[in-house]
């Protein structure tokens, strides 16, 4: 009878010290784990600020070259608006006056070649 409670006592005592030693190493396992976890979280945070200055960064590329671009618009429809004016004039003027819209034209011919408009 007591070798019976003895041997139950022992293995109830070593199916306790197996559940210890698993449950201490489920516990590093998981500190690990978090460790790992907030080293990642950390990098990652950092990584998405990083990206966002990227962002941030483009957009302002971006909405200069668009600037830019819709700048350099506006000054070619100018010059196009003004050669078409000049140009106008001139046809009127060949029609009416030979000898003016021959000098008209030299002028003209002269601007051209001085500004050498972009396209």
């Amino acid at each position: 009878m007591y070798l019976l409670i003895s041997i139950v006592f022992i293995a109830e005592l070593i199916i306790a010290l197996t559940l210890v030693y698993w449950i201490v190493k489920f516990d590093r396992k998981a500190k690990n784990f978090t460790k790992q976890w907030i080293t990642t979280e950390q990098d990652s945070i950092k990584l998405i600020k990083e990206f966002r200055g990227i962002l941030k960064t483009s957009q302002k590329v971006m909405n200069n070259t668009i600037d830019f671009v819709a700048k350099k618009k506006r000054e070619f429809k100018r010059k196009l608006i003004n050669l078409a004016i000049i140009y106008a004039v001139l046809v009127v003027f060949k029609f009416r006056f030979k000898r003016a819209a021959l000098l008209l034209q030299y002028l003209i011919i002269a601007q051209d070649l001085w500004k050498r408009i972009p396209v």
